[in-house]
């Protein structure tokens, strides 16, 4: 014979919801979630506005009922977090004699969680399977395991062992109890948040940001923008009458003169020459030839 179905956990949980609503839909109308991707959106809006307390449960159900009629009813969770009595389906008849709705309301052992026989190698890696296979899951490629359940790249990622037990079933043995925050903590938190903003005191800037944040308008303006963005720049340096070489740095500081403090510099330098060779003599350059300055440059950096 085939192994005995599990019953359905019960609990204020997202899965529980969506597991509950499936075994709804696929008795009323299995249309609504035969498009897993369009089903895992409907249900996204469906818990966000009825899912987590009880009235919301009472609410959605209330809803369907108008919707679809009285003979399928949803299966609720109570504020015991126990199995209520009513049916869906077939599904008040799929327990087996060690998962009787009693059974359910209290807390489950680990026994109960062992894999049956449908879930022993069975290789099925889709989480929301009746027959799924946590080791094979494990093992599975990670890519494989995404394909399968792509809602779980949308799923908050936890940090921490105790927030995931938070989000387990009622009756889970592991099961922890989330803490309610009162409304007036909630607006004492709220009004010591204000306060804390309204005495911040804004932070001083630097001695260099606050001698930049001077040139505002005018030509420094542009230096001004790359200093707070900063921004690597070039400044060529030089000699008299030629360029002596580059600096190419982030601006630390500048003043009205166009003094710089540059941080992070690669510097290129030509060293400058007053003479050249021509075969086994030196010639002066620039003096005995009249050269303008342009071909003593280009006459140095031929040398």
């Amino acid at each position: 014979p085939p192994p005995p179905k599990r019953n359905i956990p019960v609990s204020l949980g997202k899965p529980s919801l969506r597991l509950r609503l499936e075994a709804y839909y696929s008795l009323i109308a299995p249309g609504t979630i035969g498009d897993e991707a369009s089903w895992r959106k409907r249900f996204e809006q469906i818990y966000e506005k009825y899912g987590g307390t009880v009235e919301g449960e009472a609410k959605l159900a209330a809803k369907l009922v108008k919707k679809y009629g009285n003979n399928v009813r949803l299966l609720l969770t109570t504020t015991a977090s126990a199995s209520s009595s009513a049916a869906i389906g077939s599904c008040s008849n799929d327990t087996d004699a060690g998962h009787s709705p009693s059974a359910v309301a209290s807390k489950r052992s680990e026994e109960w969680y062992e894999l049956n026989a449908s879930e022993l190698n069975s290789g099925d890696i889709s989480f929301v399977s009746s027959s799924f296979d946590p080791l094979a899951a494990i093992l599975a490629d990670m890519d494989v395991v995404l394909k399968t359940n792509p809602f779980v790249a949308r799923a908050p990622l936890i940090d921490n062992v105790s927030k995931f037990r938070r989000l387990l079933p009622g009756e889970d043995p592991q099961y922890l109890q989330p803490t309610k925050r009162s409304a007036s903590a909630a607006a004492t938190r709220a009004q010591k948040a204000a306060a804390d903003a309204s005495t911040h005191k804004i932070p001083i800037p630097g001695a260099f940001t606050a001698l930049a944040d001077r040139f505002d308008k005018g030509p420094f303006a542009l230096l001004r923008d790359i200093h707070a963005k900063k921004q690597r720049v070039r400044v060529m340096v030089r000699y008299v009458d030629c360029i002596r070489g580059t600096l190419t740095g982030y601006v630390l500081a500048f003043d009205k003169h166009f003094n710089m403090i540059l941080r992070d510099v690669d510097e290129v330098y030509s060293g400058r020459a007053t003479c050249t060779k021509v075969g086994s003599r030196e010639e002066s350059v620039g003096i005995d030839e009249k050269l303008s300055n342009v071909e003593v440059e280009v006459k140095r950096r031929t040398c």
